[in-house]
């Protein structure tokens, strides 16, 4: 979001219509009956009580007082409500609860009277489906089997990050099997190259281009340079120089997990770039994990308790346009 929209006056002279709120909190109601993210459901929303209501009186029983309704959905006007579809039905896939953590940040920061969860939970059950046609991906699966292994590498403050790779795989409905026992070729690759890196001291963002060298003069094959290659000839093609994490959010787990804490100007700092986006300074002094886009360093996803917060860019990156750089000069 590029601002807070609580600073409007405009924001708070629409509130929903009471009767459009009875019915979102009852579709709501209804949804979570069915058992649709019970995760999700308000500690003020008593399912086993209004279950045991419902078999004597039916399903009017999901139907709350509208006084009860008013103080439930107090500050929810339409721009609000808007607020909550572009929040909750992006391609970020934001929680329920981060995204009533941030309507509920920009209304405090403003002075703004509190934000109940049980009023953004009903929303967005009502936005379900408009999410769903907003995110989903056409995934086509094939019977190719992939061996992947890792190069274990330490050396004085340099480490190359872990993935949590096992949720991406879940999510994408691959089947992943682990041995203990790989390949000889593997092998033979991982001591092959640390002899190129052995007493070089080289910076970890290097190792990439290394290893990419050495399997071009070990094997006659260099991924770096097919990609280069690819970029080229598909230069001209939007969907191809879109980010790949972008079009699937469930890539994004193959990422690296790094941490870190977001200081006072609402700044991550991370091999050099300082990442900023207006939400993070709501949350300053927060300690937070962020995943670096492989498209481009300029990128990073930041999580909040493990659930997604938002993007951030490199302002080192930055162009006098307002667009970015890729990458800086010598990064691959």
């Amino acid at each position: 979001m590029s601002s807070n929209l609580f600073y409007e006056p405009s924001l708070h002279e629409r509130p929903l219509d009471r009767e459009l709120c009875q019915r979102l909190h009852y579709e709501a109601i209804e949804r979570a009956m069915s058992g649709s993210h019970g995760y999700s459901v308000p500690s003020t929303v008593d399912l086993l009580e209004l279950r045991k209501r419902a078999r004597l009186f039916g399903r009017e029983a999901y139907l709350y007082h509208p006084e009860a309704i008013d103080a439930i959905f107090a500050g929810i006007s339409l721009e609000v409500y808007r607020m909550i579809v572009e929040l909750y039905c992006s391609r970020l896939e934001r929680s329920m609860t981060t995204v009533w953590r941030i309507v509920q940040a920009l209304a405090l920061g403003t002075g703004r009277a509190s934000i109940s969860y049980e009023a953004v939970w009903a929303v967005c059950m009502h936005l379900e489906e408009q999410r769903r046609r907003e995110t989903e991906v056409a995934l086509e699966q094939d019977t190719a089997t992939w061996r992947i292994f890792a190069l274990f590498y330490e050396e004085e403050n340099q480490r190359i990050e872990e993935m949590n790779d096992g949720e991406g795989c879940k999510l994408l409905g691959i089947t992943c099997e682990t041995k203990l026992d790989p390949p000889a070729i593997f092998q033979t690759i991982q001591r092959g190259f640390w002899r190129e890196v052995t007493n070089r001291g080289l910076r970890v963002h290097q190792w990439a281009t290394l290893f990419d060298s050495y399997l071009h003069k070990a094997y006659g094959y260099s991924p770096l340079r097919i990609h280069e290659e690819r970029d080229r000839v598909y230069y001209h093609l939007v969907g191809y120089n879109r980010d790949p994490a972008w079009q699937c959010p469930a890539l994004r787990y193959f990422l690296p997990l790094q941490s870190g804490v977001i200081s006072d100007d609402g700044a991550l700092f991370y091999d050099g770039l300082h990442y900023t986006d207006e939400l993070l300074a709501y949350w300053a002094g927060v300690h937070v994990t962020f995943r670096r886009s492989e498209q481009t360093e300029a990128l990073i996803w930041v999580y909040l308790d493990g659930s997604m917060l938002s993007t951030a860019l490199a302002r080192e990156l930055r162009r006098r346009d307002g667009t970015y750089w890729s990458r800086r000069p010598g990064r691959v």
